[in-house]
């Protein structure tokens, strides 16, 4: 690697802003809110760097720096250059744009996609426990990649490099997703300060998206439904709400409702089969996948077709602004055999739900690369100290934001830049996160906070009608009802186990448990998740092809032996009813593992 900082910002589908002072340059992307003034382009650079130097030369500088980027809210991405040599890059608080860097002793390069990087190393080549990691879950944890030598900035994190200190980046945390002082209230009491946070928020969205045309894809579930009423309870009136996919989907209804019942206008985009077979045969479909995976995790693909039509119909008439309901608010759905445990839950068996529920693509063997997954799943919960459910609840949230929702979900994102548009997550704005990591776990559970905020509060005057739309739930059938105060009685929902009555009679309560468990844990994908193995079905019927012919198809001989191995098993199991993100892990780690093979060896 050359002694000099390399610095590579040339992403296809969204620009970089520049701007230089004396001592230092900064670059950065998205936009941000700092108090009420919003900056993008060369003002959000500016306002970083101008700062920046200031807060090196404090005498606790890694404070001063945590305190600058805790006055930003937004979605953006940040590194800054001192004349010294010193660097310091950062990511939002979901890793909005993700940043990634590789360095030895002669020095450091950074970039907006692993990519590049190969290029600077002696020797590109994968990983095997990210690889193994990717295989089971579609991602890589932590601040790993699939590349060796290359890692990447977590959410909340920032780099300090400094050439004349040694030549490793010491990467340090300004938010972690963990709660730190719960609120010491009524429900309404929280209600009404979530209510006076959304308002201030959504008032700054007004001043500078108002007049855009804003896309919000609505489901039947309650994020998006609360985004969409804050949009239209702050004035924004040329919204457009859509839904995709089957037209008797239950999703599909609640979404229309939603819609008429606040009074925006509503867009069904309606997937087919052929929908999805037009996708696959399209000439950019795999530049997508790799401008979305950057050697992390598998592209997002459910939005693809409905993104295309909308834009294609637009003709140059101006960008949309794709507004998901993705939140910090969220909380992630614990596994049924963790509540029940309660505070007797341990480390270990929040390790072992992560792996069954997050790590099982292919479940349906005894897999060999499971213990490396172990292992590093083993050092991510290391420091953590469980002694009750709320730290048990806390720390799988904190893992599942870390990982899944930034990696997986908010990295949806690329799709809407992918096809020249715009985007915004209001429901992830900073204060919004720090708000959440207040909330008593009586009121996280069954998203009770939201919902009840949603029904009480948002739901008045013009809005009402919306009360009466069922919304689709975690736990149990449709409802429109608010969520009660005693819907944390966890012994109510998981049948005890019966007391041991000899060896055969207590092994057989123990699989009926687990069978139950399984069973409600378990549901089959809805219909218009399953049309998307149409994706990669070669323009056949999938139950006329086998997962072989797809991989065939796509170069999965140049996995290595072992994760052949893993897929042997399910070589003849037709392509009809897969779980598609399990068809295209193996596809893209091929790809990944042909691109470090051209990356090569230097000298």
């Amino acid at each position: 690697m050359n002694t000099d900082t390399t610095i590579i910002l040339d992403d296809p589908y969204v620009a970089w802003s520049t701007w230089s002072g004396t001592d230092v340059t900064a670059y950065s992307c998205g936009y941000a809110f700092r108090g009420d003034v919003y900056l993008e382009g060369a003002k959000l650079a500016a306002s970083f760097g101008h700062d920046v130097s200031a807060a090196l030369d404090c005498a606790d500088s890694e404070q001063a720096i945590k305190n600058l980027l805790l006055q930003f809210s937004g979605a953006w991405a940040f590194i800054a250059r001192r004349a010294s040599g010193e660097i310091i890059a950062a990511t939002d608080v979901i890793r909005s744009f993700p940043i990634f860097f590789t360095c030895n002793s002669g020095g450091i390069a950074l970039a907006w996609s692993s990519y590049p990087l190969l290029h600077c190393l002696d020797c590109a080549r994968i990983d095997e426990s990210s690889a193994a990691q990717f295989f089971l879950s579609g991602m890589v944890m932590g601040n790993g990649t699939l590349f060796a030598g290359v890692s990447q900035l977590r959410l909340g994190e920032f780099l300090r490099y400094d050439p004349r200190k040694g030549p490793e980046p010491r990467i340090f945390r300004y938010f972690q997703y963990l709660p730190d002082v719960l609120f010491d209230g009524t429900e309404e009491e929280m209600q009404d300060t979530l209510l006076r946070l959304l308002d201030r928020i959504f008032g700054r969205y007004r001043s500078v998206f108002g007049d855009a045309h804003i896309v919000v894809p609505v489901s039947g579930g309650l994020d998006s439904r609360l985004l969409t009423a804050m949009l239209k309870r702050h004035d924004f009136r040329n919204v457009t709400c859509i839904s995709y996919g089957r037209r008797d989907s239950v999703e599909t209804e609640f979404s229309r409702q939603t819609a008429e019942s606040i009074g925006y206008k509503w867009r069904f985009l309606e997937f087919s089969e052929g929908t999805w077979q037009k996708w696959s045969q399209t000439s950019h479909m795999e530049g997508y996948w790799d401008y979305s995976c950057r050697g992390v995790a598998i592209p997002h693909l459910q939005e693809l077709p409905a993104i295309e039509e909308l834009v294609s119909e637009r003709k140059g008439d101006g960008r949309l602004i794709f507004m998901p309901g993705h939140t910090a608010l969220d909380a992630y759905r614990t596994p049924w055999d963790l509540v029940y445990k309660g505070d007797a839950a341990t480390t270990a068996d929040l390790m072992n739900a992560i792996l069954r529920f997050r790590f099982m693509l292919w479940p349906d063997h005894h897999n060999k690369l499971l213990p490396e997954v172990e292992e590093q799943l083993t050092k991510s919960f290391e420091a953590s100290d469980i002694r009750s459910f709320l730290d048990m609840y806390a720390q799988h949230n904190r893992w599942c934001v870390e990982n899944r929702e930034s990696k997986f979900i908010v990295n949806s994102a690329r799709a809407y830049e992918f096809f020249g548009q715009g985007w915004a997550l209001p429901l992830w704005d900073l204060d919004i996160a720090r708000f959440s990591l207040t909330m008593p776990i009586r009121l996280r559970w069954r998203k009770r906070l939201l919902a009840n905020t949603l029904i009480d509060k948002v739901c008045t005057g013009p809005l009402a009608k919306l009360a009466d739309v069922p919304r689709t739930c975690y736990y149990g059938k449709p409802t429109s009802a608010r969520v009660p105060e005693d819907d944390l009685d966890v012994q109510t929902m998981v049948p005890p186990e019966k007391p041991r009555c000899g060896i055969i009679k207590s092994l057989a309560s123990r699989i009926a448990l687990l069978a139950w468990l399984n069973n409600m844990t378990r549901k089959p994908p809805p219909a218009d998740i399953l049309l998307r193995e149409h994706c990669f079905s070669l323009g056949k019927d999938p139950k006329d092809v086998h997962l072989s012919d797809v991989l065939r198809h796509y170069y999965a001989q140049d996995l290595p032996r072992r994760v052949r191995a893993e897929l042997r098993l399910h070589a003849n199991v037709p392509l009809n009813g897969r779980d598609i993100n399990s068809i295209l892990t193996p596809i893209m780690l091929a790809r990944e593992y042909r691109r470090a093979q051209s990356a090569g060896t230097k000298g």
